[in-house]
């Protein structure tokens, strides 16, 4: 059976989003940076509502996408590999309609939806994984005094001695 290498790095080394150029992510090469940006060249003036979701929960992320005018350098297919076939899906052109409603929405869906998409996630996985998880979550919710700040300090350092 094939094993994942125990792989060890520290904390402050994760990177939680990306920043920068996104050349190998891009949806599109107009825009050279991760920052948000409305599309401004609409194709159409309907508005279309979609719900996307990875099925950890019941909840869905609501979006307003509109269809837009491509320009050159808008990526407007999909490509994969499906064992050693390359396959290609055009894809039409609808982007989101306002990004920073967008953005609010989708902090709306992680904040009301953590708790149900970690049990659901968790659900085969080890208990010792589950009840760290799902402690972490608890203790998140709570209002953090410095006397609990230094204790979970406390409770941490052997921890990070034993790595």
């Amino acid at each position: 059976m094939y094993k994942l290498p125990c792989l060890r790095y520290k904390v402050g080394d994760t990177v939680l989003f990306r920043e920068g150029n996104s050349p190998s992510l891009a949806w599109s090469k107009r825009w050279g940076n991760m920052k948000i940006a409305d599309v401004t060249g609409w194709e159409s003036p309907e508005i279309k509502f979609i719900e996307v979701s990875h099925g950890f929960c019941q909840d869905s992320i609501k979006l307003e996408v509109r269809k837009f005018i491509p320009e050159g350098g808008d990526v407007l297919e999909r490509k994969w590999v499906d064992g050693q076939v390359r396959k290609t899906k055009r894809v039409e052109p609808y982007a989101i309609v306002n990004m920073t409603r967008a953005a609010q929405e989708v902090k709306r869906y992680i904040s009301e939806n953590v708790y149900s998409c970690l049990t659901t996630f968790l659900e085969d996985h080890d208990k010792l994984v589950r009840d760290t998880y799902l402690l972490a979550y608890k203790q998140s919710r709570r209002p953090v005094s410095r006397d609990v700040f230094l204790g979970i300090g406390k409770m941490l350092t052997p921890l990070f001695v034993l790595v």
